[in-house]
């Protein structure tokens, strides 16, 4: 998916970025409260696999 790199698309990314940032976070956050979790497996992780 090639595609010209203009400013707004940059901060387009960056934005992304962020967001993917966060919801790791939470997705992590989340699962490693949970009191079953004996394994430390973020959810990301599970999700992307």
């Amino acid at each position: 998916m090639a595609r010209t790199s203009f400013p707004s698309q940059d901060k387009e990314q960056d934005e992304e970025k962020n967001l993917e940032g966060m919801i790791k976070g939470w997705l992590t956050a989340i699962y490693m409260t949970r009191p079953d979790n004996k394994k430390e497996v973020s959810l990301w992780d599970i999700c992307k696999n």
